[in-house]
């Protein structure tokens, strides 16, 4: 199996003016993706998982892995539904440049995955990141839900993110459920615009965002993290909490299962 290939990633923090700007701009180049035609309003939630001791948060080293799950809206004003496409993803970042390795699938694919293993090749370091599931060395930690709009095209792929939630980690849902997760504890940064390419950075990239805020740093994990532990030191703790309080690991959620459900 041929291991996914190191792209460049980069991550801006934009106004809603350059947004616009930019999107206009990216679809006079690259199409616009739609997971669900009938409901164009796209939307990701994703659960980030991490050992006991939260290895992967203290990490200096930028590791993730995360099950997604994709939903949509019929219209802006319109409840957020999950389509029933899951990806279960292991994504490494050195610099601007990531790897990411990932098993597509239903409901029933994740929890054939992380209850029994895989029923087809996958990347070695994904089947491997899928066992630690498996055996509890990795549990939930946390979901991000926010609005996506993307456009792929030859070697690029720009994603903007919109209304960036954090909240306790949610159980895997199933189709047509409302996908916002109940239990937020926080926001992100309004919008974060993200270009990931795989060749030469096109000329009217460079053009478009040369004046925008680089934030190669900026972590949704590691930021909603931050936020459970503000809310628990804040329900837990006194008045006058430190910030070292809130990454210890009594002060963090517990783990909360996959599926409460049985198997399809």
């Amino acid at each position: 199996m041929e291991a996914p290939r190191p792209e460049l990633e980069e991550r801006y923090l934009v106004a809603p003016g350059e947004a616009r700007v930019f999107l206009a701009r990216a679809a006079d180049h690259v199409p616009a993706d739609f997971f669900d035609p009938a409901r164009p309003i796209a939307f990701v939630r994703t659960t980030y998982f991490d050992t006991d001791d939260l290895e992967l948060f203290r990490s200096q080293r930028r590791r993730r892995i995360r099950l997604r799950e994709y939903a949509g809206a019929p219209g802006r004003d319109g409840i957020p539904t999950l389509t029933g496409l899951c990806a279960f993803e292991l994504k490494e970042s050195s610099g601007a440049e990531r790897r990411k390795a990932r098993f597509v699938g239903d409901r029933g694919d994740m929890q054939r995955l992380l209850r029994r293993g895989p029923h087809r090749p996958i990347d070695p370091d994904l089947a491997r990141a899928a066992a630690d599931v498996r055996s509890g060395r990795l549990r939930p930690r946390l979901t991000t839900f926010f609005r996506r709009r993307s456009h792929t095209g030859d070697g690029i792929r720009v994603t903007l993110d919109e209304q960036l939630t954090f909240a306790r980690p949610v159980r895997l849902g199933r189709a047509g459920e409302p996908a916002e997760p109940a239990e937020v504890v926080g926001h992100g940064p309004r919008l974060v615009l993200e270009i990931k390419l795989a060749g030469p950075r096109p000329r009217w990239v460079q053009e478009s965002c040369g004046s925008f805020l680089l934030m190669n740093r900026f972590s949704k994990f590691k930021s909603g993290m931050l936020a459970l532990g503000r809310a628990d030191a804040v329900a837990l703790a006194p008045p006058r909490a430190s910030m070292v309080s809130w990454l210890r690991l009594h002060e963090l959620p517990g783990a909360h299962q996959l599926d409460s459900g049985r198997d399809r």
